[in-house]
């Protein structure tokens, strides 16, 4: 996650694989940092990328969902959370256009109103701040 994404505390790439027929893989460790009164939430993933999705350079493909890794096992007083199955498809349509596709389907373990209608925002936030780091890039 670049500086941009403010949904996770604390990103770490545990393992990266080497790219294999135009896929890059690696295994993440993500924490979320709760309000008082909660504990803290962690998720760890395996997140694929396609940097030219289908063999088109104008389309993106990023899917990740929750594994368990050796070098991260359950914390006390953190909540494994489970990404059961995310991704965000990107195609530039024009050199100022750009389709954003995503889906995110992220358990949080949570129980309460409040929170849950907080996380909901959280799509829209995360589509916002990216539209605007590509604007950054791109000039």
């Amino acid at each position: 996650m670049d500086k941009w994404d403010s949904t996770f505390s604390k990103h770490e790439v545990v393992e990266k694989y080497p790219e294999e027929n135009g896929i890059e893989r690696q295994i993440e460790y993500l924490f979320i940092k709760f309000p008082l009164m909660m504990d803290n939430r962690d998720i760890v993933q395996e997140k694929k990328v396609w940097k030219e999705y289908n063999g088109d350079n104008n389309s993106f493909l990023s899917i990740s969902r929750s594994i368990v890794h050796p070098s991260h096992p359950p914390q006390k007083k953190v909540v494994r959370a489970e990404m059961i199955l995310s991704g965000m498809y990107l195609h530039e349509n024009s050199p100022n256009n750009t389709s954003i596709f995503m889906v995110n389907n992220v358990d949080l373990k949570v129980k309460s109103d409040l929170v849950n209608k907080t996380a909901r925002k959280s799509p829209k936030d995360f589509l916002e701040n990216l539209t605007k780091h590509c604007k950054k890039m791109s000039k």
